[in-house]
């Protein structure tokens, strides 16, 4: 599995994590997952930034990040 697809992977699964502990009130431990999530994402986003050849998955991955922030 490339490195892209690793982080994806990892911050799907910080972000599915952040919103379980969201759901039992623990917002510190939520933001803190989220973050990293966020970092994540982006960063694997920005390994395929002047991609355009890796279109619609560079896009998807940017917006992705951008809706992790919300």
């Amino acid at each position: 599995m490339n490195t892209v697809n690793e982080k994806h992977e990892r911050a799907m699964q910080w972000a599915e994590a952040a919103f379980v502990v969201r759901r039992k009130g623990h917002l510190a431990e939520a933001r803190d997952l989220s973050s990293s999530a966020y970092d994540l994402k982006w960063s694997a986003a920005e390994e395929l930034r002047d991609s355009l050849v890796s279109e619609p998955s560079r896009s998807v991955l940017f917006r992705s990040a951008a809706t992790q922030t919300l």
